[in-house]
């Protein structure tokens, strides 16, 4: 009698979990490194400048990889033309966070490949979510995204003093909403 085997999780949902997983550790890493730089006013790219700056590029670099490896990842699920508008526009996030981490900061390039990142991701995240998933998967992913949404504007339109620990809370949901829809691509026949 065969036992029976452990699914194994696609290449590009193992990468687009452990992409984001350590972009968020290395965020932290610097926020203990770098104490001159505050997670309260100062913008994770500061951290690219300075000591220890090549952990912040490769942590954008990772981040921007598991962007590129979710698009990957939700290729295969139903979902029309929503779904594939936003997994091109997540990719286009990925490219513009990988621009970020290549990018001298601060700059207007490094400031524009910013934008297009956050704005990518934002939309890019309404549209999978209301395509991709129904029931609770479509709530999570949808209340992940409006708080992204919400703590974005804010950071836009807020007080500069918050600036920077609005995106760091916006980060947070980026990170989230990435890990649960890499899994839930990985098992989309537990779709609700």
């Amino acid at each position: 009698m065969k036992e029976p085997q452990t699914p194994r999780w696609p290449s590009t949902v193992v990468v687009a979990v452990a992409d984001a997983t350590v972009f968020l550790a290395l965020v932290i890493v610097l926020h203990v490194l770098r104490r001159d730089v505050s997670p309260i006013r100062h913008d994770l790219s500061d951290y690219a400048t300075g000591a220890y700056g090549i952990l912040m590029s490769a942590a954008f670099l990772a981040l921007g990889l598991s962007f590129l490896s979710l698009a990957g990842a939700l290729a295969g699920l139903p979902g029309g033309w929503r779904l594939r508008a936003g997994r091109g526009l997540l990719a286009i996030a990925g490219v513009g966070v990988a621009c970020v981490a290549a990018l001298p900061s601060p700059g207007t390039a490094e400031v524009a490949a910013s934008l297009v990142a956050f704005i990518g991701f934002g939309l890019a995240a309404g549209l999978v979510s209301s395509s991709a998933w129904s029931g609770r998967r479509r709530s999570v992913t949808t209340a992940l995204t409006a708080m992204y949404a919400l703590t974005f504007l804010a950071m836009v339109f807020g007080p500069d003093a918050i600036h920077g620990g609005l995106m760091r809370v916006a980060v947070v949901c980026i990170v989230a909403w990435v890990i649960v829809n890499a899994i839930w691509a990985a098992r989309p026949v537990e779709a609700g």
